[in-house]
């Protein structure tokens, strides 16, 4: 989330040099960084993870976003549903390497 922090950081220091065509670029600056997580927080929320790994990453991403305060929770709540999903696809494929039984989502 560092991106956002700088965003927020611009927005804040222009605001306090009163510059107003500062402000208006840290503005701008802020919406483009929310833009472009609001749409990687999509890709990363439609994606299955296939491996520990890239669930991890998943939960960080859900970890920073809820740092955020304004971050719409429907958007965290559809990413940790994400999150749970891959992890029974994970189970599931480990139990059948084993030869255990399925588990369903209840």
């Amino acid at each position: 989330m560092s991106s956002y922090d700088t965003g927020q950081d611009l927005v804040t220091q222009a605001e306090l040099t009163s510059s107003e065509s500062d402000i208006d670029a840290a503005c701008r600056r802020e919406l483009e960084i929310l833009l472009e997580v609001e749409c990687l927080t999509a890709e990363v929320t439609v994606k299955h993870a296939l491996n520990q790994i890239e669930l991890e990453g998943k939960r960080r991403a859900l970890d920073a976003l809820t740092r955020v305060p304004a971050w719409e929770k429907d958007s965290l709540l559809s990413l940790l549903k994400s999150i749970d999903r891959d992890q029974l696809e994970m189970t599931n494929r480990l139990r059948l390497q084993i030869g255990g039984p399925r588990v369903e989502v209840g």
